[in-house]
C-alpha cells in the first residue's frame, strides 16, 4: 500500500498544484492585481470542501466519467458512495 499511498500523494499534489494555478488565473481575469487575495488564502482554499448541489454533484460525476475513459479508457461502474470502487476496461 506505500506504492499506492505514494501515488495518491502525488496526484493530490498535482491536482492542487493545477487547482491554484486555475484560481489565480481566474482572480487575474476577475481582478487583474487589484485585490487583497493572499496566496496562503488562495492554497488553503483548495482544501476546502463545498456541500455540492444535485446538479453540481452530476457535473462532478461527469467530469470524473470523461476523464477516466480520455486518460486511462476506464469506466466507473458503481458511483454509489459507500460501494467499493470498481472500474472496468473500454474496449
Amino acid at each position: 500500500m506505500d506504492k499506492l499511498e505514494n501515488i495518491f500523494r502525488q496526484n493530490h499534489i498535482e491536482s492542487d498544484g493545477k487547482l491554484i494555478a486555475d484560481n489565480i488565473a481566474a482572480i487575474y481575469k476577475h481582478c487583474g492585481n487589484k485585490h487583497d487575495k493572499r496566496f496562503c488564502e488562495v492554497y488553503n482554499e483548495t482544501q476546502d470542501s463545498y456541500n455540492l448541489t444535485e446538479e453540481e454533484t452530476q457535473y462532478l460525476e461527469r467530469v470524473i466519467d470523461e476523464h477516466l475513459k480520455k486518460k486511462y479508457n476506464l469506466e466507473l461502474v458503481s458511483k454509489d458512495m459507500k460501494s467499493k470502487v470498481e472500474v472496468k476496461e473500454i474496449k
